[in-house]
């Protein structure tokens, strides 16, 4: 990831962190599905080899969607954050015109576990309506395929599923961002694998076969046309034999839904230091996550501008709001205690600094140092207004140590972390981070 893209992620003199131009740097901005929803009549798709789909009701909004018929960019997101962060949903409409949105700039506290699990799915659809219960998120693009007098037809093989650890109540309060006030939902599970949409005529696609994991001659047809395949089956064979997930069989293909309770935020609001407190232990509890891939390019990409970056926002939305909080606490104290504010400032702000600076890299850069070199020295330089917000506070230790002689261990504390502080300074680069040698193995 170059440092630009970091630095790019902070105000320049402020103590607010501007995080969400990191989601749009990583993976592009994009906005719930605009497109003309299905006619409210509903129908039922012909599942191949099964029972039918339910027919919709549009009076209940589902707890689980289909996402095969959604934007591709909303379903890539969900696959760079999943692993990462909580993720918080705008989900409205009713259940034959549902609208579904991934709130870019708010993240959930909390995480999923995968579990592998086999499922296969086949429909076809002719009408609207069909569509509209098949692919309940569908576009203009695929329901002018079945207006066109086309057949449309879903092939789908599930391998796993993340599923968010607990089952109580997700509460508003774990919510971090500028989005935030916007979420109804959070996403409970994500069940992933590979899909593929087909379209043509009614009798060439009436096949048993799984048209995703095992192409046929019908697809060959003139009249056969492949509108959407995400996923590699020969990836999902080697998750289902595995079980553990493959980033080429890794597509959302329908998620479950949390409500969030819109309730009280936790701790004692009457207090801003109580509150700053359990926001940095909240904080410190957020561990990065670890680097499992085998160090080629794209794996490592996704990794930095994935896992890592989403970890990083979530973090500094944390951190944020403790810093805001410490803040409002020595508009009210005496001097020991601002001191004391101050030095538990500088303190959080610089354990996230050697936080970031020791990130995990992939193994396999062992062997080219100049991989390594060129990524701490662009951590180094992103993280320059991190440094400035504890410049910040030590020069309100300062101030106060001095004017009101205090002698606690927080003003010696205070000094130690001057010290410290300009020791790093020295060692920031001064312009953009070199680059790393564009071998398979170099950095994003």
């Amino acid at each position: 990831m170059s440092a630009m893209r970091w630095v790019a992620c902070w105000t320049s003199a402020s103590v607010w962190l501007v995080m969400g131009c990191c989601i749009a740097g990583a993976v592009g901005c994009s906005g719930g599905s605009k497109s003309q929803r299905p006619p409210k009549a509903a129908a039922e798709p012909e599942r191949i080899g099964k029972d039918s789909l339910p027919v919709c009701d549009p009076a209940h909004l589902p707890e689980e969607i289909g996402l095969m018929g959604w934007q591709p960019e909303q379903r890539a997101n969900l696959v760079r954050r999943q692993s990462s962060v909580v993720i918080p949903v705008r989900y409205s409409g009713n259940g034959c015109e549902p609208r579904l949105s991934v709130l870019e700039h708010c993240d959930g506290e909390g995480s999923y576990r995968y579990a592998p699990q086999a499922r296969s799915d086949r429909m076809r659809m002719r009408t609207e309506a069909e569509v509209g219960s098949g692919l309940p998120l569908a576009g203009t693009e695929l329901i002018g395929l079945v207006k066109e007098g086309q057949t449309l037809r879903a092939d789908s093989t599930e391998t796993g599923v993340w599923t968010l650890a607990g089952d109580a109540p997700y509460s508003a309060s774990r919510l971090h961002g500028l989005d935030c006030e916007q979420a109804t939902h959070v996403v409970s599970r994500v069940y992933v694998g590979g899909f593929e949409l087909t379209a043509g005529k009614d009798d060439e696609l009436a096949v048993e076969d799984d048209l995703f994991m095992a192409p046929t001659s019908s697809q060959e047809s003139t009249s056969v046309q492949k509108v959407v395949r995400e996923g590699a089956p020969e990836h999902c064979r080697a998750a289902l034999d595995g079980g553990q997930p493959r980033l080429l069989c890794s597509v959302p293909l329908r998620v479950a839904l949390r409500r969030v309770e819109q309730d009280a935020p936790f701790g004692d609001l009457s207090s801003p230091l109580s509150r700053a407190r359990e926001l940095l232990a909240r904080a410190t509890a957020m561990r990065p996550p670890r680097y499992e891939g085998d160090g080629n390019g794209e794996d490592v990409a996704e990794f930095f501008d994935g896992r890592i970056l989403h970890w990083f926002k979530a973090k500094a939305a944390v951190l944020r709001e403790a810093d805001v909080n410490f803040r409002q606490a020595l508009l009210a104290s005496s001097p020991a205690v601002q001191v004391a504010i101050t030095a538990d400032i500088a303190k959080m702000w610089l354990g996230f600094y050697d936080e970031v600076q020791s990130l995990p890299v992939p193994a396999a850069w062992s062997t080219e140092p100049a991989a390594v070199s060129a990524q701490q020295a662009s951590l180094r330089l992103a993280m320059a207004p991190v440094l400035f917000q504890v410049d910040l506070a030590l020069q309100v230790c300062r101030r106060s140590v001095r004017q009101y002689d205090v002698q606690s261990e927080a003003a010696k504390l205070c000094s130690e972390m001057e010290t410290r502080l300009a020791e790093l300074r020295a060692d920031q680069p001064s312009e953009e981070a070199p680059e790393a040698p564009r071998s398979r193995r170099s950095p994003p």
